[in-house]
């Protein structure tokens, strides 16, 4: 079995991360830069709110890099895709999580 295509040709799944039971959330490989990214699929009213933030910088949060429309093929996962869904994709910095600070 092959796994899904890469998300707009460029964003390639690495692997699965933790998220809601209703977020698919996954680190992939960007092609371009090659750098890893966070990947999450939103509902379409959770997208429009982070929109406006599209490529702003911050010294404490990851940029959010791109905001994609995606088919079943390009996501990770057996369920089926909300229509209004959209991907954002944004940096992913090196080292532990909060989560995985917390759960140590």
């Amino acid at each position: 079995m092959t796994g899904p295509r890469a998300l707009a040709g460029r964003y390639a799944f690495a692997q699965r991360i933790r998220g809601t039971q209703r977020t698919i959330i996954w680190i992939a490989h960007d092609r371009v830069s090659g750098k890893s990214v966070v990947a999450s699929v939103l509902p379409g009213p959770r997208v429009a709110a982070l929109e406006p933030a599209l490529g702003l910088e911050h010294p404490h949060a990851a940029s959010i890099l791109a905001v994609l429309d995606a088919t079943a093929s390009e996501i990770p996962d057996d369920g089926p895709l909300d229509p209004e869904a959209r991907v954002v994709v944004a940096e992913h910095p090196e080292g532990r999580s909060l989560q995985q600070r917390l759960d140590a």
